[in-house]
């Protein structure tokens, strides 16, 4: 069984997986557009787009496959203009798909994590942020550790970058989920 994962958004990414094999994992195409306002140092201020043309050629690339999607709702502490960013850019995941004729599931965050992380990938925050009411446990390490506890031998770094990425790793733990759904 053919499955794309997607964990959308601007630093998201895509993970292609094959009877529970990964065989590619993508960062989500983007693209810079330069505006027309300047930065207090004079600069012209720039702004990401997700690339859609790129991001269908991924997903035609594998148009037999089960496309699951991470529901990515606004959360507390974040800015009206963040939060219009992300509609912007799921809104642009779906207009594409619906236009290819594809059909997709979405997963909550929250539902994958209960299904895919385990006691001992847990990471505790240190000092946990009241204004925007995030909860004890660090979601980015605590998933960066089931990744590597299901996928030992695959790479989270991308080429030409010193860290594991959140979206491959996030959209590696969306497809193992999907998988376990799908079997």
């Amino acid at each position: 069984m053919k499955i794309i994962a997607i964990d959308p958004g601007l630093d998201g990414g895509i993970t292609i997986m094959i009877d529970g094999t990964i065989i590619n994992m993508i960062l989500m195409p983007v693209y810079e557009e330069i505006l027309k306002t300047k930065t207090a140092k004079g600069a012209f201020k720039k702004q990401r787009h997700i690339d859609a043309h790129k991001f269908a050629d991924i997903i035609f690339a594998h148009k037999d496959a089960k496309i699951y999607m991470e529901k990515v709702n606004p959360f507390a502490g974040m800015g009206s203009a963040s939060s219009t960013r992300m509609a912007i850019s799921i809104g642009r995941l779906e207009g594409i798909m619906i236009g290819m004729g594809f059909e997709w599931t979405y997963v909550t965050p929250g539902k994958w994590q209960k299904e895919i992380w385990q006691e001992r990938d847990r990471v505790m925050r240190k000092n946990p942020d009241k204004k925007t009411k995030q909860g004890n446990t660090d979601t980015k390490k605590t998933s960066l550790n089931a990744a590597l506890r299901l996928f030992p031998t695959v790479n989270f770094v991308p080429k030409g970058k010193r860290s594991p990425h959140d979206g491959l790793f996030d959209s590696a733990l969306i497809a193992e989920y999907a998988r376990r759904e799908e079997c």
